[in-house]
């Protein structure tokens, strides 16, 4: 994949649709490129735990790669919503695991 495809997903990130937005993170999860790494710790930040949760899903994909999201993992596995510090403290695992 092409940073400019991988750029084009990053941007769809900060689209007014809520769904665009979830479908973008699932395909950076997929494609599971550390360029996505910064915007996906943007997102870690989001209102939406639905979008928070999979956004810590991609960045556990993503193993030591994601090593710079480690203080935003942190935070957000001390969130209150399940979903959302569940797949953070599995992403921390994952990071762990591979660095």
């Amino acid at each position: 994949m092409n940073g400019s495809e991988i750029q084009t997903y990053i941007e769809m990130l900060k689209h007014k649709d809520p769904e665009v937005r979830y479908w973008a993170v699932l395909y950076l999860e997929h494609i599971a490129d550390a360029a996505a790494v910064p915007a996906l710790i943007e997102v870690l930040t989001h209102d939406d735990n639905d979008l928070r949760g999979a956004a810590a899903k991609a960045l556990a994909k993503l193993g030591s790669e994601a090593r710079e999201a480690i203080p935003a993992l942190t935070s957000a596995a001390q969130d209150e919503d399940v979903w959302v510090n569940t797949t953070a403290a599995y992403a921390l695992r994952m990071i762990e695991v591979e660095g």
